[in-house]
């Protein structure tokens, strides 16, 4: 157990003051120096490096703002780029193909109407006269070809070959008692181009160029369309060719065949019965 120390009134307590023990100065030495220096230098580093990545966030989310702003109007002007050039791209190569194609086919007419003409022999070889109609330009070398092209579609019938002034180039038509087909260069252009506006059309849509729906093909031949009535020639002479046949045809062609066609009835033929009956008429065959 303490002692207990007696009280002496030795205390002065008029200045605390000297009761006060100096603490001893504590001594840094340079590894306290150096230590703390670098402590410092990494909380400071540390601390640059907080600040400098929250500035590059906070830059970072301003850029995102701004591109998300003009997004829109960026795709907008892109898509109507995109369908302009299209436009331009379908109208230079329609400006072209009406600049090659033309020539191309003046070339190759004749080929293109044998064709039409050899389908339509074939498909209709029970007729007893067909009438065929091309450019004057065209009615010469059609004329010393067509023999050949009814032979060999096997058609027993009267050829009538006329020059229409009001085909072009390479138009054709072909006409029976009851029908008819034709080759029309200015409805194949519109069939060409309506295709191109479709197609441009569904770009401007959707963005993708899917072949358009292609219409339903009017049919060649026209069964309802009656006969020409008529034919005029140059000086305004009228004939009666392609109607009279028409009129007379036989209702079992089976049975009026090998009177009217023993040998192959030639245009030679033909003209002179035409001719009979109207001396204007110089086209026909």
């Amino acid at each position: 157990m303490q002692q207990a120390k007696k009280f002496l009134f030795e205390a002065n307590f008029e200045n605390p003051l000297n009761d006060l023990r100096e603490e001893p100065v504590r001594a840094f030495t340079e590894e306290d120096l150096a230590a703390a220096q670098k402590k410092g230098f990494d909380e400071g580093k540390s601390e640059g490096r907080k600040e400098a990545e929250a500035e590059t966030d906070r830059q970072a989310v301003n850029a995102l703002e701004q591109i998300s702003k003009h997004l829109a109007s960026l795709n907008a002007a892109q898509s109507e780029a995109s369908k302009s050039n299209a436009r331009e791209a379908s109208e230079l190569a329609m400006t072209v193909a009406r600049k090659v194609i033309p020539e191309i086919s003046k070339h190759g007419a004749l080929v293109e109407i044998e064709a039409m003409v050899r389908q339509c022999l074939a498909d209709r070889f029970e007729e007893p006269r067909v009438v065929i109609r091309v450019h004057d330009s065209l009615l010469d070398n059609l004329r010393t070809r067509i023999d050949a092209v009814a032979e060999n579609a096997g058609f027993p019938g009267k050829l009538i070959l006329l020059a229409d002034e009001a085909l072009h180039d390479a138009d054709c038509r072909v006409e029976w008692a009851d029908g008819g087909a034709e080759r029309d260069e200015e409805r194949i252009w519109k069939d060409i181009e309506e295709s191109a506006r479709r197609l441009i059309g569904q770009f401007e849509k959707d963005g993708s160029f899917r072949a358009p729906t292609a219409k339903k093909p009017e049919a060649a031949a026209t069964e309802a369309a009656p006969p020409p009535a008529a034919e005029k020639t140059a000086d305004g002479a009228t004939t009666e060719t392609v109607e009279a046949p028409a009129a007379a045809a036989p209702e079992n062609p089976e049975e009026t065949a090998p009177d009217e066609t023993p040998d192959k009835i030639t245009e030679t033929k033909d003209s002179a019965e035409i001719q009979a009956e109207s001396p204007g008429e110089n086209d026909e065959r």
